[in-house]
């Protein structure tokens, strides 16, 4: 029994963190949330077709909607700049992006 609680509760929690992430969405509006992909995407082609790149856009809107510059948020959930040291090569981003199931990786940043 304890188990399923366990599992439920996880099943809720993931629910919840998806909803949080809609609604900063909603709340950035639809164009923010364009201007957001296109500039992902001129970054690094094909982030944005990638299968985790929904929990990486809703992690980034929920730190916009928070007050944090999306451009702070951008960088630091894909290196993109990196204050104390050198970013990775963009070769190595996609490798690595690619070795590691493409935008899920990123939204842990």
């Amino acid at each position: 029994m304890a188990a399923d609680s366990g599992r439920e509760l996880e099943r809720v929690t993931r629910q919840y963190e998806d909803a949080l992430s809609l609604l900063a969405e909603h709340l950035l509006g639809e164009s923010k949330i364009r201007a957001l992909d296109a500039t992902l995407e001129q970054w690094m082609r094909g982030l944005t077709s990638q299968p985790g790149y929904g929990g990486l856009r809703g992690r980034i809107a929920l730190r916009w909607v928070d007050g944090e510059s999306p451009d702070e948020a951008v960088e630091e959930a894909t290196w993109r700049t990196n204050r104390r040291s050198s970013s990775p090569p963009k070769i190595l981003l996609r490798i690595w992006l690619a070795a590691s199931q493409g935008a899920a990786r990123y939204q842990w940043r």
